[in-house]
């Protein structure tokens, strides 16, 4: 298959909005969670040549011909040009992007000395992964989820620690690993989730969760459930939690998984 740039843009869409910049990068944020995020914001904005900005901090210099894209703003990415006067002005913007997220952080010092004076933004790029995206990094990135996921617990509703808290932290922790490969069952998590929540006004929804094969195999279905029996600390509250496991199902990483079978209660409320 022959790639042409002409080609590529016949169908990208203009500018989209509604995606925001991302956080900034701080020492507990997790590279490989932040790359993704980075890469759809980037993929929301369009280069000088209206090609989105995401070809900037792709992994490989040259496009696999053998490749097949699911659109032509993919396409555009995945083949433009990395030389050249709309690629060099594409490269200093991505840059000015990455040193505002990262510039009050750890992660600036990697990033200063090397290429802060050629304001390369995909060199930038390279370091960060480079460093934050190795195997050592990793490795504790996994061992703090489990960690965290055997601490967290939900007792009842408290105001700074909601059964939301606690949902999105435990959804959060379970998408870092499957983000490194390492895939839990849905059973599990649900086995999990009836054994970490312990409030005495749960324990009829807990038991219907038990039994309905639907929740059994659903950790969002089964979650979302025991959230709508959660008594709300003030009149009007929304406890339907929504867009839970945003990466199920999803097979980036290293592919390890281990078919991780917690049977650990933990003992503490709160974020780990």
């Amino acid at each position: 298959m022959k790639f042409t740039i002409t080609q590529a843009l016949s169908g990208v869409a203009k500018e989209k909005e509604g995606v925001k910049l991302p956080e900034k990068f701080t020492q507990k944020t997790s590279f490989c969670v932040y790359e993704e995020v980075m890469d759809t914001y980037l993929n929301t904005q369009m280069g000088c040549s209206g090609i989105p900005l995401n070809y900037i901090i792709r992994k490989e210099d040259e496009p696999d011909e053998d490749v097949e894209y699911d659109n032509d703003a993919e396409m555009a990415a995945a083949i433009a040009p990395l030389e050249g006067q709309a690629f060099e002005v594409d490269n200093r913007r991505v840059y000015a992007i990455i040193k505002s997220l990262i510039i009050e952080g750890p992660a600036w010092s990697y990033i200063m000395p090397a290429v802060d004076r050629a304001k390369n933004g995909r060199r930038a790029w390279k370091l960060l992964r480079d460093h934050y995206g190795n195997e050592t990094f990793m490795n504790r990135e996994i061992e703090e989820a489990d960690s965290a996921i055997e601490r967290l617990h939900y007792k009842k509703e408290y105001l700074n620690f909601t059964f939301e808290d606690f949902i999105t932290q435990l959804t959060k922790h379970y998408n870092t690993l499957e983000h490194h490969g390492e895939f839990i069952s849905e059973e599990t998590k649900v086995c999990n989730l009836l054994k970490k929540v312990t409030d005495p006004t749960l324990e009829a929804v807990k038991q219907t969760i038990k039994v309905n094969e639907r929740y059994k195999s659903d950790f969002s279905a089964a979650a979302n459930f025991l959230s709508s029996s959660v008594t709300p600390l003030s009149k009007g509250r929304d406890h339907n939690i929504s867009s839970l496991g945003c990466n199920q199902g999803n097979n980036h990483g290293r592919g390890h998984g281990r078919g991780r079978g917690w049977h650990r209660g933990g003992n503490h409320q709160g974020q780990g």
